[in-house]
């Protein structure tokens, strides 16, 4: 391989396009450079200390473990202890902070809205009155046809 060519290869593989075969190539190539061309030296160092990288193995197999997770029901109940004292507080206090808003008692008057309590309570006397007395009437009523049939 020549200079130009390593120079080349060294470029591409900054920029990360070399593929594995040009790689060992220019690996190989900077093994046996002693020239004095600073970028060869430098890709000579670099690759120096990338070839001197080991893979170390262990003898024996290291199994992993995971922590065990411990089940704590006193922490569950005084998580959900706390969760039902905040739903309760916080509901209560909902409750007291709005304003409370009597009834109203209304009602409607031939088609037209009446608001004024002593109006309304007026004119639901009048139709329960009117009501009792038709109910009245129409017990007479059955009473005197039931009279009549029990005669015969």
């Amino acid at each position: 391989m020549e200079l130009n060519e390593a120079k080349i290869l060294i470029d591409k593989y900054y920029d990360g396009e070399t593929s594995l075969s040009e790689e060992q190539a220019l690996r190989a190539f900077l093994a046996e450079y002693d020239g004095a061309d600073t970028d060869l030296q430098a890709a000579k160092l670099m690759f120096g200390v990338f070839g001197s990288v080991k893979t170390e193995t262990l003898s024996t197999p290291v199994k992993l473990q995971r922590p065990k997770v411990q089940f704590n029901l006193r922490r569950v109940v005084s998580y959900a202890a706390a969760c039902v004292v905040l739903a309760v507080v916080v509901f209560a206090g909902v409750e007291f902070t709005e304003p409370k808003q009597e009834p109203m008692l209304v009602c409607h008057i031939n088609g037209v809205l009446v608001d004024d309590e002593l109006v309304a309570q007026a004119e639901a006397a009048k139709i329960l009155s009117s009501v009792f007395s038709d109910v009245d009437n129409a017990m007479a009523e059955v009473n005197r046809i039931t009279g009549y049939s029990n005669r015969r």
